[in-house]
């Protein structure tokens, strides 16, 4: 008595039974396997590798996304402090009601949340203002005012003001300077 089974892909067989018939199936069932093999392996030669479609990150949404820098950002709890601090005359009219200006929107966004940031804290900001901003734009203004920014981290990179940009921020926001 003989006990077996073989798997070929999603086909399998299974036998329970005397030797002599298990060399019978064993004959058919291999030679048929060879030949399906042979057959496979040449159309799959021609066939195109199935491409794997990369999966996406799940998008960071709401006024309290975590950052990459691990710590809760609450986009509507700076909102509010921004437009509860006493300077907000000033930041609304020189840079909030300004368009573009997303270098000072940036330094605002430093300024009022007292720690590094991201381009994605400023863009969740600067939505729960109601003020339209495209990431990639923010991400520019940060780069290429590198100088006024200390810099930590890859992907993505925090942003934190140095002392004499803040200190020049605190004078021009102070001076109700346009420019």
């Amino acid at each position: 008595m003989i006990k077996f089974k073989m798997i070929n892909g999603q086909s399998s067989i299974s036998f329970e039974g005397k030797l002599e018939d298990a060399e019978i199936l064993l004959g058919k069932y291999w030679v048929n396997l060879s030949q399906s093999e042979t057959n496979s392996t040449s159309s799959k030669s021609k066939q195109r590798p199935a491409k794997t479609k990369a999966k996406k990150s799940p998008a960071l949404k709401g006024a309290a996304a975590i950052s990459a820098a691990g710590v809760e950002i609450n986009a509507q709890e700076l909102a509010n402090k921004i437009k509860s601090h006493s300077m907000f005359p000033q930041v609304k009219k020189q840079i909030l009601d300004k368009k573009g200006g997303l270098a000072q929107k940036c330094k605002m966004t430093a300024y009022f949340a007292e720690r590094s940031i991201t381009s994605g804290d400023v863009k969740r900001l600067m939505d729960e203002l109601k003020i339209k901003s495209g990431l990639p734009a923010l991400s520019m203004a940060l780069s290429r005012n590198s100088s006024d920014f200390l810099t930590n981290g890859d992907n993505p990179v925090k942003y934190e003001l140095t002392a004499s940009a803040l200190e020049q921020f605190e004078k021009w926001l102070a001076s109700d300077d346009d420019g």
